[in-house]
């Protein structure tokens, strides 16, 4: 199954490592405990906005096994289709 979703992050991924290439697949071995162990996306941009470390706005396809809460997810394998920074906007949304 095949899922879409949204991803922030700041200019590394919280492991510290780099941020993949658009269309690059990341994978996880391991059991899949959310907010702890997988590659994580959210439904929404603004559930995805909560978990956000910074203000790179990725919207991913994820697949694999997949575990899902109201607001967040995590998945065996992800890839980024197209990012953004989102700082302008995410500073006009705490204006309104």
């Amino acid at each position: 199954m095949t899922v879409y979703g949204w991803h922030f992050t700041g200019d590394k991924l919280r492991d510290g490592s780099p941020i993949p290439k658009a269309g690059k697949w990341l994978k996880v071995d391991g059991e899949l405990i959310l907010c702890a162990h997988g590659l994580h996306f959210s439904r929404e941009p603004s559930d995805a906005l909560y978990y956000a470390p910074g203000p790179i706005l990725h919207r991913v396809e994820v697949r694999g096994d997949i575990l899902e809460a109201d607001d967040t997810g995590c998945a065996r394998e992800r890839r980024i289709i197209a990012s953004m920074d989102a700082t302008e906007m995410l500073r006009y949304f705490a204006r309104m």
